[in-house]
């Protein structure tokens, strides 16, 4: 799981990597890992980015997304079970506006 997550950090969608300009080296005041590996209930995921310090999950969706809508489902269900809290964008949403999907993050972050 670790060499696929290295994989996609080296390989990553255009949204993901503007999002990861406005998230990296803690633009947003918290650090944010990009591609990170979670094991729960002996699953593993991998996330687009995650903010240890806040239990946030970030994921950009691509078209493959609306394919997969009940896997991503049930990941999702996993995922906040613990306690996480997880975002979604549309990669159009990111490149669109990478600016403002930052501040929704920002302001998500605020509430926790």
């Amino acid at each position: 799981m670790k060499d696929l997550a290295q994989e996609n950090r080296e390989n990553p969608t255009e949204a993901e990597a503007i999002l990861w300009k406005q998230l990296m080296n803690k633009n947003l005041g918290v650090t944010f890992w990009r591609q990170h590996c979670l094991n729960i209930d002996d699953h593993n995921y991998i996330v687009d980015f995650f903010c240890e310090s806040l239990n946030l999950v970030v994921e950009v969706d691509g078209p493959a997304h609306q394919f997969n809508q009940k896997n991503d489902a049930i990941r999702e269900w996993r995922i906040k079970k613990l306690g996480t809290r997880m975002m979604r964008f549309s990669n159009e949403e990111v490149l669109k506006n990478p600016k403002r999907v930052a501040n929704k993050i920002l302001n998500a972050m605020n509430e926790i």
